[in-house]
């Protein structure tokens, strides 16, 4: 799971600008934990993460807008991460 956080945060940090924003949220539901990525860079997908993310019984969804920025939702469940 670190390299796929390492993917997520490098490609945000290289494909913002120095006034863009990245945020990292994190909510605690009931059986899944959801960690939401989101930048204001130039739009990115990202097929490593993904399958590294299924392979941990986890789903990941992309919103990229190009030149407005990305959103990546990541949910898995909780008895496999704790």
């Amino acid at each position: 799971m670190s390299q796929v956080f390492n993917n997520l945060i490098s490609n945000a940090l290289k494909y913002s600008d120095e006034d863009g924003e990245i945020s990292i949220d994190v909510t605690d539901h009931q059986e899944i934990i959801e960690i939401e990525i989101k930048d204001t860079g130039i739009g990115i997908g990202l097929t490593i993460t993904k399958a590294i993310i299924e392979a941990h019984v986890g789903t990941i969804t992309v919103d990229s807008k190009i030149n407005d920025g990305t959103i990546f939702t990541i949910k898995l469940p909780k008895k496999d991460i704790l």
